[in-house]
């Protein structure tokens, strides 16, 4: 992403860039070639919250973050999304604990995982379907929130505080 910018705007090209989680993953190469004011009014579609938001995962991501590199906390925070895809792990355990419990530990296998991710739904922030499949559905995602990247605090901020629901057909 960096290049790009880089040489978009070297080129003498103006426009508002758009971008989605794996964008945001690449943020610690914006901060060090220092392109913050190139990307500034960015907008993010991204799949979770970001560290500077409260919430259950991302109040532990930020938790172990800071337990785990007190030192380079900060550094890793504006450098991208590594830590925020814990939300992936907690779902995917989630779902792990739920078969095992639907089905008994010792008739957990790969079969029964499939069978029950099928029916498999996570709430969060107040949303019941925010994450599920079904018959058809083999993504988890259902709700998106826009993030706008602002280079005079080198970070990104809900642009608007809503969930966006994912539409896939009319």
């Amino acid at each position: 992403m960096h290049n790009f910018v880089k040489e978009y705007r070297t080129a003498g090209y103006t426009a508002k860039f758009l971008g989605t989680d794996v964008q945001a993953a690449f943020l610690c190469m914006i901060d060090e070639a220092d392109l913050w004011d190139e990307i500034d009014g960015t907008y993010l579609s991204r799949s979770s919250l970001w560290y500077n938001e409260q919430g259950p995962i991302i109040d532990l991501s930020n938790k172990l973050l800071t337990e785990k590199h007190p030192n380079i906390a900060k550094q890793i925070r504006r450098g991208g999304s590594g830590y925020v895809a814990g939300r992936q792990i907690i779902l995917l355990l989630e779902s792990i604990k739920d078969i095992a419990e639907a089905v008994g530990a010792e008739n957990l296998d790969s079969q029964s995982l499939f069978d029950a991710a099928k029916s498999f739904s996570f709430a969060l922030d107040g949303i019941e379907d925010f994450a599920s499949f079904d018959e058809n559905k083999r993504y988890v995602q259902n709700y998106y929130a826009i993030y706008e990247v602002r280079a005079d605090e080198k970070d990104i901020f809900r642009a608007d505080s809503e969930w966006l629901e994912q539409v896939c057909a009319p």
